[in-house]
């Protein structure tokens, strides 16, 4: 028998008002940390709307073709992470 099996026996043992005093503990540990988990979210949504905006703000110096383009130029391999961007920039704009 599992340690867990162990326990809810004990569980349905408990007179009722204790039954209802832990399952009470167990539904508020749980709104806690489903609170908890929606705040870590949130701060995770807030972070990326500030890289979004500060994308936003960008001045365009470097779109992100030409990133990924340079990224495939510094590889030893000579295989290529990006296949469909051998052509170059400047002429993709054109």
């Amino acid at each position: 028998m599992t340690t867990f099996d162990q326990v809810l026996r004990l569980a349905r043992e408990l007179p009722p008002p204790d039954q209802a005093r832990l399952r009470a503990a167990l539904v508020e540990a749980e709104e806690a940390a489903r609170a908890e988990q929606i705040a870590r979210n949130q701060a995770a949504i807030a972070m990326l709307d500030a890289w979004s905006e500060a994308v936003e703000e960008d001045d365009g110096s470097e779109s992100w073709e030409a990133m990924l383009q340079k990224l495939d130029q510094d590889r030893e391999s000579p295989r290529k992470l990006y296949p469909n961007l051998h052509t170059d920039v400047t002429e993709r704009m054109l």
